[in-house]
């Protein structure tokens, strides 16, 4: 089952990831899903949001960047900016929020690439 497939809100997305992390080691997720999680608990830790509005731009900034930062009220260590980028490899991908399926989907690094290049 996929976290995503849970429901088209950030609250219910936000819902599945917290009862994922209350029931599973995260370290025990497929990598692509232990990503959707940390953005998720990133997004929660700093804004008390699901998934705050371009979070997963601005996460991307940082991975690539790779200094520590403020987000909201959570300052992002430089281990979660590598923990980020190491499983963005290992899944091949990136989360990114579609206003059209209105959820969190999974997109290849090459999508991704494109897409923060044209938000940027």
């Amino acid at each position: 089952m996929a976290i995503d497939d849970q429901g088209n809100s950030p609250k219910s997305i936000m819902a599945s990831l917290k009862e994922i992390a209350a029931t599973v080691n995260t370290e025990a997720l497929e990598p692509k899903e232990q990503l959707q999680v940390e953005i998720g608990e990133i997004s929660e830790a700093g804004y008390c949001a699901g998934w705050t509005r371009d979070i997963e731009f601005y996460l991307w900034k940082i991975v690539l960047d790779g200094s520590e930062t403020e987000f909201g009220i959570k300052t992002i260590t430089t281990q979660e900016i590598a923990n980020l980028r190491t499983l963005a490899e290992q899944s091949g991908g990136w989360w990114h929020w579609s206003d059209k399926e209105n959820k969190s989907v999974f997109i290849t690094l090459d999508e991704w690439q494109e897409i923060y290049q044209q938000f940027s």
